[in-house]
């Protein structure tokens, strides 16, 4: 089913969706009552282990049923949609718990925040008292040795990875689906500027490459296929467009998730799913195992016309994401490998190294290369690994850190971890940072923060060195916002919080020293954040609009770009997609100049991939894909796909284009793109160019 017939389903289905049996307040009673017993006598004597009645008391379970019930109706509907839409664009639909059901954000969250801010005046007799809280909670660093010290060898790991696999029949974990990363553009040039140039990927850290699926190099277009098996390479001059070429690599049953390219080089990093059988220690048993594998393929382009395989890198785990930086690349994957059925066995080294360890190019990675807290998550291992480009068959340095890892960031030479928890009656997040050189690896401190990072947008290294983290902190009680600064050592310097009580962020960006804030419950709160200072970050302002910006993004030296939400003043109620321009030349008055609201558009993927996002403040370029439904006839509602093209021009913006994405014959997935004065709308096969400087009149087109 394509995407936007599963939008219209979802959207059909809505309207008389309730809560089914099995999530009646009654049957989850039950439920918890059932595991709880178990849970309590298996870890009886535990205090590190909570139990069910203290993460949620008796009183609350069906009370916070029944309100999620309620509000899956009428108003709740259409933000449950939203937020259902999020889910499909990340490919994922995520239960994360009673207390915390992110899926309804935009819905019950908001409206509950009001209740959320009493029960905190309960908890904290004074701001003062709840600043005091939080930095205690912050000093309470990691054992830095869980994340730091290597594992002597693969038994070490399997009797950590034991005692992890018991662990989980708690509920004590707190995921976040809705954190997919957010960030920055391509730097302005005066060749630009003047109407040439052309358009880059939008990412999140200046200086550090990111893979795509669509991308131009000022004279080809590159593009995945259909069928996600190959890239075609498109020469592009103005309307005339040529297909050159078409990369088809030996994938089997796989298919390529993203490729970046280099001067002459293009890598493709490719998925493949592999199952196998073997014989089982029973007699006349045999045991069928499925794992991921990421291929890492790289291209030789000095010939557009006639690419040539140069090399290939394989990798144990399906693909997460690659930066690229300096010449060489560093990919991350995830291996789910049949963790609990490998360790019911009897531990063997060479049996387990097998069928756990992750591999590179087939070759288990070196037990002094792997990390692993006592008690990790068993269920998944993050393996971090290093490539020259220059020798694209070979891993210069590889690292694995078991346990689950829910984000990451990626500075010009740190890779920084973020794993979430629920402990001790509150949110935490784990942050490892893990310095990287010429694709060497080395995991260099860790700390942590009460709370968690709502994208990695949320999280930023200063150009000198310091680490800045904007969170919501989460109690049985209380929600919050706050700062916090470490030093590049990790250790905590600054903080400033209670910010927003019973609001959580919903976007942040930062700018030198100033970090910009947006939290919501019925309006939108935008903090700037003074952090010149890093062991006195200050409050300068605050300004409320209704709704709230789920995307920033810095347009010229005095203004900033907000792409969300907008809301109803007076119950939250979401309207549709909005689009801000905030005045930020004094940081302690902010202002919003302009805002374009574009009611009944419930869809932007963009502000769940940021690289679908064109933003060019050089060439004046807003491009980004949205959903609206249309009725068509009475009681007939459709879907439709549109890809907008904005300028800002005389303190307003000012639409420049709006094409149907069903007639351009791109469902969903498009790709705005510019080369000199041409504009290119780019999905699969597909390529339609269009004069930017005549009212985007279509002059091209191939398929």
């Amino acid at each position: 089913m394509k995407s936007d017939d599963m939008i219209r389903k979802i959207k059909e289905e809505s309207a008389s969706a309730g809560v089914p049996e099995s999530l009646s307040p009654e049957a989850v009673r039950q439920m918890l009552e059932a595991n709880g017993s178990r849970i309590r006598e298996a870890y009886k004597d535990d205090p590190d282990v909570p139990l069910m009645e203290e993460i949620l008391p008796e009183e609350e379970k069906v009370a916070d049923m029944e309100e999620i019930r309620l509000r899956s109706t009428e108003k709740g509907r259409k933000r449950a949609l939203i937020s259902a839409l999020s889910l499909l664009a990340a490919g994922i639909l995520l239960f994360t718990g009673v207390r915390f059901w992110r899926g309804m954000r935009m819905g019950s969250s908001q409206a509950a925040g009001g209740a959320m801010a009493e029960e905190a005046a309960e908890v904290f007799e004074s701001p003062a008292e709840a600043e005091t809280e939080a930095k205690e909670q912050a000093k309470e660093a990691p054992a830095k040795a869980d994340y730091l010290t290597p594992a002597g060898d693969y038994e070490e790991i399997y009797k950590a990875l034991r005692t992890g696999r018991e662990a989980l029949l708690v509920t004590n974990g707190v995921t976040d689906a809705s954190a997919v990363p957010k960030e920055e553009a391509a730097a302005e040039s005066s060749e630009a500027a003047a109407g040439g140039g052309f358009s880059e990927t939008n990412v999140r850290e200046e200086g550090v490459g990111e893979s795509d699926v669509a991308l131009t190099d000022g004279s080809y277009i590159y593009t995945l296929s259909d069928d996600e098996t190959g890239v075609l390479i498109t020469s592009a001059s103005g309307g005339d467009l040529e297909r050159v070429s078409q990369i088809r690599p030996d994938l089997g049953s796989g298919s390529i998730r993203e490729f970046y390219l280099q001067g002459d080089q293009l890598i493709l990093m490719a998925s493949y799913y592999k199952t196998s059988m073997s014989q089982a220690d029973q007699a006349d048993t045999f045991r069928l195992e499925s794992v991921d594998e990421t291929h890492v393929i790289s291209y030789d382009l000095s010939d557009r016309e006639n690419p040539v395989e140069k090399g290939r890198l394989k990798l144990d785990g399906y693909y997460r994401t690659a930066r690229f930086n300096d010449g060489f690349a560093y990919i991350l994957t995830t291996t789910d490998r049949p963790f609990f059925t490998a360790l019911e066995e009897r531990y063997e080294e060479e049996t387990f190294a097998d069928r756990v360890i992750p591999k590179v190019n087939g070759i288990p990675v070196p037990a002094g290369s792997i990390y692993c807290p006592p008690a990790a998550n068993c269920m998944q291992a993050l393996t971090v690994t290093g490539m020259d480009l220059k020798a694209p068959e070979e891993a210069v340095d590889a690292k694995v850190f078991m346990g689950w890892t829910s984000d990451y960031y990626v500075s010009e030479n740190a890779l920084y971890l973020e794993i979430p928890s629920w402990t001790g009656g509150r949110t935490v997040t784990d942050l490892v940072k893990v310095s990287y050189d010429r694709g060497r690896i080395t995991p260099s401190a860790a700390a942590t923060v009460p709370g968690t990072l709502e994208s990695s947008f949320s999280i930023d290294q200063s150009s000198d060195g310091f680490l800045r983290a904007a969170v919501t902190g989460r109690t049985e009680t209380n929600v919050s916002s706050g700062v916090y600064i470490f030093d590049e050592d990790m250790v905590l310097i600054g903080s400033l919080t209670g910010l927003a009580p019973g609001e959580e962020i919903q976007s942040a960006r930062f700018l030198d020293d100033i970090l910009y804030l947006v939290t919501f419950r019925n309006t939108d709160p935008l903090f700037s954040v003074d952090l010149s200072d890093p062991e006195d970050p200050r409050l300068l302002g605050e300004l409320k609009i209704p709704g709230f910006s789920d995307y920033l993004h810095f347009w010229g030296e005095d203004t900033l770009l907000g792409i969300g939400w907008g809301a109803d003043e007076k119950d939250g109620e979401i309207l549709g997609l909005k689009l801000s321009m905030f005045d930020i030349s004094d940081p302690a008055d902010v202002s919003e100049l302009s805002t374009l609201p574009m009611k009944n558009y419930w869809q932007c993927d963009g502000l769940y991939d940021y690289r679908m996002l064109l933003v060019d403040p050089s060439r004046n370029l807003i491009g980004f894909e949205a959903g609206r439904e249309t009725e068509e006839e009475e009681d007939a509602w459709h879907w439709k796909n549109e890809y907008h093209v904005f300028a800002f021009e005389d303190g307003k913006f000012e639409k420049l284009a709006s094409l149907d994405l069903e007639e351009c014959g791109i469902p969903y997935g498009a790709r705005g793109l510019y080369i000199g004065d041409t504009f290119y709308l780019a999905g699969g096969s597909r390529i339609l160019a269009f004069d930017m400087k005549n009212g985007f009149e279509k002059t091209g087109e191939i398929r």
